[in-house]
């Protein structure tokens, strides 16, 4: 697949297209695997539990428990790099690094930057 910037259905990313599909007809999230490792990024912990919450209780993603956690762009850059989650949840605002720099160092790093990421925000 292509790279740089692709939009369908008014949703888009940035950076490299995906190797696998982000959804298909009928599923939500079908191509997570079985122990599938999670990165959520918030800078409210509370809202890091809830989001885990949410996503342990989709039927597709039983069994993708592993999750690991970050409070900022940076710190999900470095686990990016270290762990190459599976899939990341990743909020737009948050301090030290934000959601759009964080997409934007995964798309220098060949290596994380076919890694599916979920963006998502609690501002209006």
């Amino acid at each position: 697949m292509g790279t740089g910037r692709r939009t369908k259905s008014g949703l888009g990313y940035l950076g490299a297209a995906p190797k696998r599909p982000l959804w298909a007809p009928g599923s939500t999230l079908r191509w997570v695997r079985m122990g599938a490792l999670i990165l959520v990024v918030d800078d409210s912990a509370a809202i890091r539990r809830q989001i885990r919450s949410v996503l342990e209780e989709l039927q597709e993603l039983k069994g993708a428990e592993d999750f690991l956690e970050a409070a900022d762009g940076l710190q999900a850059f470095k686990l990016l790099v270290d762990r190459k989650p599976d899939l990341v949840v990743c909020d737009l605002i948050m301090p030290v690094f934000d959601g759009l720099k964080f997409l934007a160092l995964r798309a220098t790093r060949p290596e994380v930057a076919n890694i599916p990421v979920i963006m998502l925000t609690a501002e209006g």
